[in-house]
């Protein structure tokens, strides 16, 4: 069975919340859980991009990248941006987690499109989670999601990676997740 396209790269925002967030929200593709040192994480490829859940003792930070922020709680909301061209944010949540994060969107011609998938797709066969949607009506390639984490003791580094074949667009993002040492 096909699974429907996503909606168009434009409709995406990025979100972060200061809470977490219920897995009923999504149609959850992948997901792949992460426990390193005093840290926790959740990561998912969801039908119109990912979430990531990070959990130190009682505090959570969840990034999605949606096509529909509605649906999300608006409490401990602390993050809503659109994606257009490259955008980089930072804030210090709960004097306990340095967050960082990076965004870029780009349109490119149909071969590099191609190249550019096909990288990501062997990319993901190698490493990380990867989900490549059926391609639409008169499309050659399906919508391409990747993500790929590093977990170091006090540091989750998330890629992520989304491709919209409809419209030759990628869309990337970096974040970081640190935990920060108790002041003394």
């Amino acid at each position: 069975m096909a699974i429907r396209q996503r909606q168009p790269a434009i409709r995406l925002q990025f979100l972060l919340l200061g809470r977490p967030v219920h897995p009923e929200l999504f149609k959850i593709h992948c997901s792949q859980d992460v426990r390193k040192g005093p840290y926790e994480a959740r990561l998912w490829i969801t039908q119109a991009g990912h979430v990531v859940s990070f959990h130190l003792g009682k505090t959570t930070l969840t990034e999605v990248v949606t096509d529909d922020p509605q649906k999300l709680p608006q409490r401990r909301r602390l993050l809503t941006l659109p994606f257009k061209g490259e955008q980089d944010e930072s804030l210090l949540y709960a004097q306990q987690v340095r967050y960082m994060a990076n965004s870029q969107v780009e349109t490119v011609s149909q071969r590099l499109y191609r190249a550019i998938h096909q990288e990501l797709s062997q990319a993901g066969q190698r490493r990380g989670m990867l989900k490549i949607l059926a391609p639409g009506e008169g499309q050659e390639l399906g919508a391409l999601s990747l993500i790929e984490y590093d977990a170091q003791a006090n540091r989750l580094g998330v890629f992520a990676y989304h491709a919209f074949p409809a419209e030759l667009t990628i869309i990337k993002t970096q974040s970081i997740f640190e935990v920060l040492e108790p002041a003394r």
